[in-house]
C-alpha cells in the first residue's frame, strides 16, 4: 500500500504546527512576586509650603519657590543655620558662609554669604537667624545656585522663644 503524497504532506504539516504552538506557549514565571518596601505617603499636609512667617520674613522654602521673581531684589529671610564654613588660614580661604534651612522644612536651603570675615564668629550652627540681603543667582567664590544665593549679607540672632 503506497500512502498517497497529498496524505503524508498532510500528516508532516500538522505535526510542524503543533511543534510551533508548542513553543509558542508562554513560559509561566513560577518565582514568588518581588516583596517592595516603599516608605510611607507623607500626609498632604507635608506638601504645604510656608512661604513667610508670623513677622513676615520669607522662609527658605519660600524665596525657594518664588527666586525667578526675586532674584536680585533684597530679602530677609529667617532660618536655622546648618554647615557654617569655618576658614583657619588668613589667606586662600572662600569667602565665609553658611547653609540656612528652612525651620519647618530642614532639607530646603540656601546660601549666606557676602558679610565680613569677623561676623563668621557669630555664627553658630543651629541657631536661628534672620539675614538681609540680595538674592543673587551667583556670587563671586561661588558657583550658580540653583536655590539662589543670599549676598551682601546681615544676620542676627532671632530672639528665643
Amino acid at each position: 500500500m503506497r500512502v498517497p503524497a497529498r496524505l503524508l504532506l498532510g500528516l508532516v504539516l500538522v505535526a510542524a504546527a503543533g511543534c510551533q504552538q508548542q513553543a509558542a506557549a508562554p513560559k509561566v514565571d513560577t518565582r514568588p512576586p518581588a516583596k517592595v518596601n516603599l516608605p510611607p505617603v507623607p500626609p498632604p499636609e507635608a506638601f504645604d509650603l510656608v512661604e513667610k512667617n508670623a513677622a513676615g520674613n520669607w522662609t527658605a522654602a519660600g524665596l525657594r519657590k518664588h527666586r525667578p521673581e526675586l532674584f536680585g531684589q533684597p530679602v530677609v529671610v529667617e532660618g536655622r543655620v546648618v554647615d557654617a564654613y569655618r576658614c583657619g588660614a588668613k589667606d586662600g580661604c572662600l569667602p565665609p558662609h553658611f547653609s540656612l534651612a528652612d525651620l519647618n522644612r530642614p532639607d530646603l536651603t540656601l546660601l549666606v554669604t557676602g558679610f565680613e570675615r569677623e561676623a563668621e564668629a557669630a555664627i553658630k550652627e543651629g541657631s536661628v537667624v534672620t539675614v538681609t540681603g540680595t538674592l543673587q543667582k551667583a556670587v563671586d567664590g561661588f558657583t550658580l545656585s540653583e536655590e539662589g544665593v543670599i549676598a551682601d549679607a546681615t544676620f542676627k540672632a532671632a530672639p528665643a522663644k
